[in-house]
């Protein structure tokens, strides 16, 4: 069984190969290959090494596909919007008019006649076909290919040329907000959907039209590290490794990008100044930048605008994960899956700007607050949102109406609820369990090779 997988983001690298799906694939005796973008650098080169194929993907269309991406992304093709879908739509006619208004259009066309809904998915077939990943799957004669992703531009010219010949395609749903909030701008529909959980697979049947047997649950790979928490390193082996005392409470926060918290800087001062007035002891804050800030795929806060908080603030440490490609967007090390898990796991508190992070620190069991009010001064800039808009989104108001997780309306009801945690940790507590069971099911190390598990048994099926 010869599987082709495509890594168009360093999150895929994350889960395929840093999480353990791809060595279980070959320890099921499936030859795995690769293509990604990094396929030539010499840290990839290092790890796939003896064990996997890497193909370097392709450049052809890029700006021109993505020029027309904005339609890809925000047309619903398949059934009504969300109000995820509603939150987007309104930042892209605050961005741009025109593109809003051609959105508008095509869909209430597409809905309106589905024989144009199927021109212009055909179109946009014909026009965005790769003919070398054709010759590629034929060349080496894979079974099938895999994704991660059907927005970006490498996925999509392989799903194409993959459907073309005929050949199965799988996707492993990424994260918890795709299926409502993100589309699927496909001619056809891939053949096998790997999701975290339940809600994901009733959204993909709701709002895309897959079907049922299509799908099946695995759970997060990406979380498996957090059933060995009881074996993580101590509380002083682990601080004292970032330089942080293991006697002061620790309070670790999640950076946002522009897009979606752009007033970080104004947080971070405010929320320090407020929460150090109180008579708790000392505290050591710790800033971890958002991963796509650090490898310059999202604009974010600055370091040298973190570095003059630093300067200002001696309790303030940052927690910067190390890059490892160029090309590769938001690849970090392997060492980075260890290195977050076993920092929330020993802070008092997480402070978290509505990110995956809340799943992480309710699986570590620290407790955790959501951030959803913003700078009362602050013009948004055209490309971002506010939070109370962020946490309209579809995939939040499911975790916080099933789990009541705390989201203060304001800076002192947050130093407040931190102060509250610090006294008593196991408040909430219950809360987070509800979080972690909705999100994640029960966790038990062995989501990688449930999805590892499904995707053999799907090749020998269809062998």
């Amino acid at each position: 069984m010869k599987l082709l997988i495509c890594l168009s983001h360093g999150w895929h690298m994350r889960k395929m190969l840093h999480c353990g799906v791809m060595e279980e694939l070959r320890n099921s005796s499936v030859d795995v290959s690769v293509i990604s973008p990094n396929a030539e650098e010499p840290y990839f080169k290092e790890k796939m090494a003896g064990k996997f194929t890497a193909f370097k993907s392709n450049e052809i269309y890029r700006k021109a596909f993505a020029k027309t991406d904005f339609l890809r992304r925000n047309v619903s093709f398949y059934a009504a919007k969300t109000v995820s879908d509603e939150v987007r739509m309104a930042r892209l006619k605050k961005d741009s008019k025109w593109r809003y208004n051609l959105v508008c259009l095509v869909e209430t066309l597409c809905k309106k006649y589905s024989i144009l809904k199927k021109l212009f998915l055909l179109l946009d077939y014909l026009i965005f076909f790769d003919k070398n990943y054709v010759d590629l799957i034929k060349r080496h004669n894979f079974d099938a290919i895999l994704v991660l992703s059907t927005i970006h531009q490498e996925p999509q010219m392989l799903i194409r040329a993959a459907q073309k010949l005929k050949k199965r395609v799988i996707v492993i749903i990424e994260s918890w907000d795709h299926p409502s909030s993100k589309t699927i701008c496909l001619l056809k529909h891939p053949d096998l959907f790997l999701v975290w959980n339940d809600e994901n697979k009733k959204e993909l049947i709701k709002y895309h039209n897959i079907s049922e047997e299509k799908i099946k649950v695995t759970g997060s790979a990406y979380h498996d590290i957090y059933a060995g928490k009881k074996t993580f390193k101590g509380r002083k082996s682990v601080l004292n490794k970032f330089g942080l005392c293991e006697s002061k409470k620790t309070v670790f926060l999640g950076g946002s990008t522009d897009s979606y918290y752009p007033d970080f800087e104004w947080f971070l001062e405010e929320f320090m100044e407020k929460l150090q007035s109180q008579e708790v002891g000392d505290i050591q804050f710790v800033v971890r930048p958002h991963p796509q800030v650090i490898s310059g795929y999202s604009e974010g806060p600055s370091f040298e605008k973190l570095n003059r908080l630093q300067s200002k603030y001696p309790q303030l440490y940052f927690h910067v994960p190390e890059t490892v490609s160029q090309t590769l967007p938001v690849s970090v090390d392997k060492s980075d899956v260890t290195n977050l898990a076993e920092l929330i796991y020993h802070s008092d508190v997480v402070i978290s700007f509505l990110s995956t992070l809340t799943i992480d620190a309710c699986l570590s069991e620290t407790p955790v607050i959501l951030v959803g009010f913003d700078d009362p001064n602050s013009c948004f800039s055209k490309r971002s949102i506010n939070s109370k808009e962020v946490i309209r989104f579809l995939h939040q108001q499911k975790l916080l109406a099933e789990s009541n997780l705390p989201v203060p309306p304001d800076m002192d009801s947050l130093v407040s609820l931190c102060v509250d945690y610090f006294v008593k940790p196991n408040l909430h507590a219950n809360r987070r369990r509800k979080a972690v069971k909705f999100e994640c099911g029960d966790v038990d190390g062995n989501a990688f090779r449930r999805t590892a598990s499904e995707i053999v048994a799907f090749l020998s099926k269809t062998a």
